[in-house]
């Protein structure tokens, strides 16, 4: 089924109806906006997560993937290492005129 069938579907369901159409019907009532967990954060946010969070969990997730795939990680590293010892020696003893452009 598509999204937009999946959409009526939950809309049709009971725990629709039950549960979330009347907490919404609460947030559109004025004077009882300050109770429902609905009209507060972080459910009037335009996202539902911070960027923070959202940074964090995404660099979690790829550690672990870069983590789990060991000779990945080793070519990687080894590469960070080769060029960090060639651009080491490029610069390396250089004055700071030789360092501007």
């Amino acid at each position: 089924p598509t999204s937009k069938e999946m959409s009526a579907r939950f809309r049709r369901s009971s725990l629709y109806y039950n549960y979330i159409r009347p907490r919404f019907a609460k947030a559109v009532q004025k004077g009882q906006s300050g109770s429902n967990k609905i009209t507060q954060p972080p459910y009037t946010w335009e996202f539902g997560s911070t960027f923070f969070t959202m940074f964090l969990l995404n660099a979690s997730r790829h550690f672990r993937i870069l983590s789990r795939n060991r000779d990945l990680l080793s070519q990687r590293m080894k590469q960070c290492v080769g060029q960090a010892v060639m651009l080491g020696t490029i610069f390396w003893q250089t004055e700071n005129d030789a360092l501007k452009l």
